[in-house]
């Protein structure tokens, strides 16, 4: 066993419990009051005031300028390449994106699919064979989802990239209204 002197032994017993003057530093019960959030004044982070882009089309253009950025393009491509299925990309985009104040929680309803798409499509047309779609992807479901986006793509082809969200597609309620109301 190896020996410690006097002073390594202080040093270590004084960083493990600190003097008074450093208590708050080390203290694991200096956290906030459960519910102390609640009592701050409302509006202080970017979801909590009005969204950049409130219109799924206008959400949809900004995602694909991002997505087709040089860095954020080999970004992607990096992790669709290491297998991290396209879904899970979308909803860290749209994630980051409301936190950021950029859409609400309905927008990201109503562009959840056509972001996915987007993805995939950019992956396919960068020369990816295999991209892992979903978070459920098995080999028999994942080859169906597969089949379906590339469908999808190829009859899409002559249209434009992003198509015009129609407005019954929208949610006409809140995620959080009660059912029924509008």
């Amino acid at each position: 066993m190896p020996e410690i002197d006097d002073a390594k032994l202080k040093e270590i017993i004084s960083n493990k419990f600190p003097d008074k003057g450093n208590r708050n530093k080390f203290d694991q019960f200096d956290a906030p009051v459960p519910g102390e959030s609640l009592t701050q004044p409302q509006g202080n982070a970017r979801y909590e005031h009005a969204p950049q882009f409130p219109d799924p089309n206008d959400a949809l253009v900004f995602l694909f300028d991002k997505l087709t950025e040089e860095d954020n393009l080999k970004n992607m491509l990096a992790l669709l390449d290491a297998e991290i299925p396209a879904e899970t990309v979308a909803r860290t985009n749209l994630f980051a994106g409301f936190m950021e104040g950029k859409w609400t929680p309905d927008v990201i309803m109503a562009i959840a699919k056509p972001h996915l798409a987007q993805i995939v499509m950019l992956a396919k047309r960068s020369g990816m064979e295999n991209v892992k779609v979903s978070l459920d992807d098995k080999e028999e479901d994942g080859d169906l989802v597969r089949l379906e986006v590339l469908n999808k793509l190829k009859k899409d082809q002559d249209k434009p990239a992003i198509e015009n969200v129609a407005m019954d597609d929208v949610p006409k309620q809140g995620l959080l209204s009660p059912r029924g109301a509008v």
